[in-house]
């Protein structure tokens, strides 16, 4: 995606009447209202899944009267540019419903995900050439002048890929604090191109590469690290890898997160598929690079006597707690299998 250096310098949005955009303002609400029918632009089934098991949809649109086809810097026209990023089942086209900008969990809009670029926050990041969440900008004449990131409001699609239909409506406050709400509407044929097997995560392969057999761990583990990543992946917090192990190669492995800029990993950590303060990241997949299949953590189960995972189970559900001189860990993997594990001695973190 390319990193637009000029939204973050945007004018408040103009008043024009757009050509495709009937816009009017209601005093007694305060609220400035827009309707603007849309055109596709195109769209992409990731195939990433935000710590659920779900798949994400990602649409573009736009005002029919303004072009972006040549990127945002050679715009040309008035409107509305439209990116949408829903969480739905795999499937040809996103599953019919209503879809609420919520905390990137089932049947819901991604709210958008910042980043600093030079500085400078953009919305959404890059990722295998591919940005997260959804936002709206719009041009007057060419020319950006607002780029709200959604974050409430809600997606209704229906219909199939030869006759899909889809509103949008959101609520936003402008620079200069009037109120907006947002009334998108889309009818027509749809597509998606597959880069799934590109963005490196296939759920599919999660419950296919779990172990089939049942399994109970219940370990002492002899050694634990816990690796810092600080703000590396742009959640606004503070990333830890944990790792223990027994001497029989029993092993766990979670991502887990703190408050940002944290010295100290103690606190009490809940699995669940929330980016927060104090939890742990639920098991997305299975990590594709370059054509090469890679575990992703957080999983737990054994390894052979090369330090390749041989039983492993991922994982859904539980907790860890970090003591200064203790950790304790209470898992449940996608199929059922548990894994409690007891570490102690000193406990810190070592930066990455």
């Amino acid at each position: 995606m390319k990193k637009f250096a000029f939204i973050a310098s945007m004018l408040v949005m103009a008043l024009a009447m757009f050509t495709s955009c009937d816009t009017k303002n209601k005093p007694d609400e305060d609220v400035i209202e827009v309707t603007s029918e849309l055109k596709y632009l195109g769209g992409v089934y990731s195939g990433y899944s935000y710590n659920t098991y779900t798949t994400s949809y990602i649409m573009e649109f736009s005002s029919d009267d303004l072009d972006v086809l040549n990127g945002w810097d050679n715009a040309t026209g008035s409107g509305y540019y439209l990116r949408i990023e829903l969480a739905a089942p795999a499937g040809e086209i996103p599953a019919a419903g209503t879809y609420k900008f919520g905390s990137v969990t089932y049947n819901e809009a991604f709210p958008v995900v910042t980043m600093l670029s030079d500085g400078e926050v953009i919305p959404g990041f890059s990722y295998a050439n591919n940005s997260f969440g959804s936002y709206m900008i719009g041009f007057t004449d060419g020319e950006a002048n607002d780029d709200p990131w959604l974050e409430t409001g809600s997606v209704t699609v229906s219909g199939d890929a030869s006759d899909f239909t889809l509103s949008a409506t959101f609520e936003y406050v402008r620079e200069d604090g009037k109120k907006v709400r947002t009334n998108f509407s889309y009818n027509g044929a749809i597509e998606f191109m597959d880069r799934s097997s590109q963005l490196g995560y296939d759920v599919a392969k999660l419950f296919e590469r779990e172990s089939a057999q049942k399994s109970e761990f219940d370990i002492t583990a002899n050694t634990a690290s816990v690796v810092t990543y600080g703000d590396g992946f742009g959640y606004g917090l503070e990333s830890l890898l944990l790792t223990v192990r027994n001497d029989n190669n029993q092993v766990a492995q979670l991502w887990l997160h703190a408050p940002l800029g944290t010295t100290s990993p103690v606190g009490e950590y809940t699995i669940t598929n929330k980016l927060d303060e104090f939890t742990g990241e639920r098991s997305t997949g299975i990590s594709t690079v370059n054509g090469e299949e890679q575990l992703a953590p957080p999983y737990f189960g054994e390894m052979n006597s090369s330090g390749a995972m041989e039983n492993i189970f991922f994982v859904d559900g539980g907790s860890v707690t970090i003591e200064s001189n203790r950790i304790t860990l209470d898992l449940v993997s996608r199929k059922g299998s548990t894994f409690k594990g007891v570490y102690e001695g000193s406990v810190s973190i070592s930066r990455q």
